[in-house]
């Protein structure tokens, strides 16, 4: 649950606990690390956590583990060979301002609810909010206990054509509508756009998926070795220096694969679909193909399928391919390239100043010594200049 302040998180949160598994405590913040986290769960049938403001690493690989069920080995106390085993699968309920959650794993396994602001004039007071909740409480549990007992009861005639990601928890939900309030069918309509609406605007603020969009944004196919794809990332508008040494950029080409597939359905669904699997001469080479396949002709790409869905199976099956010629030089991405870049800096051998003619046998630029980042002759836009250039 994400929203501004003022808008009851809190208290939603607090009621969800309450009618699942009532606390003594039942909102609390993250400590300790994975170890201190399953033995809240070992203790808890539902974990609740309030004003979360980040999601390390640990704890976004730990929630996914216990959301579908997993298991913390460690070293038992006041022992050398002995170990102890938790082993969970609990439902997790969190609030925040915003969406912390960032990798695509855990994003799969939870829903995202965006609560609407409360207007001054429907606050209330807590002590009469909570005395109203007291008098309906019994009624609100016994509803619940209907809805299990109508979910057991169908559970066995649920089907789906196909089946989504959390497909038990689905399957659960669609197994009580007849006891919900709302019309069959619109749990699946509203959890599948949920799960759209999240995994898009996760990867719509990744900054590779944005430069490949780019890259793909007036062509309708691109091959290239791992290096030539990645330095044609790095060179699309707006992939400043910053982003390329952030975590969220592939620092070599050995690592772009892992970053691609991380955005592939989100590619997918905006059109691009792609091979990592191709070769030339025994060269890896990366492709995307753009949904509009006007270039399908003059590549000799005849897809089978007439979906794009289609298409992307047949790519990752490998029952067509695609002829790969050698990659175009400098064929960049030039949309929303409205910045003035200044032209690069010529070098003129002829004009030596007294220091370049004490200097020039140790030849700095040639041994590769004191060389920037931002040397121009790595940069093809030419910005930019050594610290250690004598001019």
């Amino acid at each position: 649950m994400k929203g501004g302040k003022g808008r009851a998180k809190t208290t939603l949160l607090r009621i969800c606990r309450l009618l699942t598994d009532p606390s003594q405590s039942p909102n609390r913040l993250p400590s300790g690390g994975a170890r201190d986290l399953f033995i809240y769960t070992a203790n808890s049938w539902v974990l609740a956590f309030d004003n979360i403001s980040s999601c390390p690493g640990w704890l976004s690989d730990a929630l996914s583990s216990i959301a579908t069920g997993g298991s913390y080995s460690t070293r038992a106390l006041y022992t050398n060979d002995e170990e102890i085993v938790f082993s969970a699968a609990q439902p997790v309920a969190i609030a925040g301002i915003q969406n912390i959650f960032t990798k695509e794993d855990l994003l799969e396994r939870s829903i995202v609810l965006e609560l609407p602001e409360i207007d001054g004039t429907q606050r209330r007071a807590e002590d009469e909010f909570w005395q109203e909740f007291t008098n309906v409480y019994p009624s609100i549990f016994g509803a619940l206990c209907d809805t299990v007992a109508v979910a057991l009861k169908n559970i066995g005639q649920v089907t789906f054509e196909k089946l989504p990601r959390m497909a038990d928890f689905a399957k659960w939900v669609v197994a009580a509508e007849d006891a919900l309030p709302f019309a069959k069918g619109s749990f699946m309509n509203a959890y599948l756009k949920n799960q759209y609406n999240v995994m898009n605007a996760a990867a719509s603020s990744n900054p590779v998926a944005a430069a490949v969009q780019c890259l793909m944004q007036d062509r309708n196919i691109w091959r290239g070795s791992p290096a030539d794809t990645l330095e044609a990332l790095e060179n699309q508008p707006g992939v400043t220096y910053r982003i390329t040494v952030s975590k969220d950029w592939p620092g070599a080409p050995n690592k772009l694969r892992m970053h691609l597939e991380n955005i592939r359905a989100f590619l997918q669904d905006n059109g691009i679909v792609m091979d990592l699997d191709g070769k030339v001469q025994g060269e890896k080479i990366f492709a995307f193909l753009n949904s509009h396949m006007t270039a399908a002709a003059e590549n000799n790409y005849e897809p089978k399928a007439d979906t794009l869905q289609g298409i992307a199976d047949e790519l990752a099956n490998g029952i067509i391919g695609l002829d790969y010629p050698e990659p175009v030089e400098d064929e960049f991405c030039e949309v929303m390239m409205d910045h003035d870049y200044p032209e690069p800096i010529e070098n003129e051998p002829d004009d030596v100043s007294p220091v370049q003619e004490n200097t020039k046998s140790i030849e700095p630029a040639d041994s590769g010594y004191g060389k920037s980042i931002f040397d121009t002759t790595s940069n093809p836009r030419g910005y930019g200049k050594s610290i250690f250039d004598v001019d």
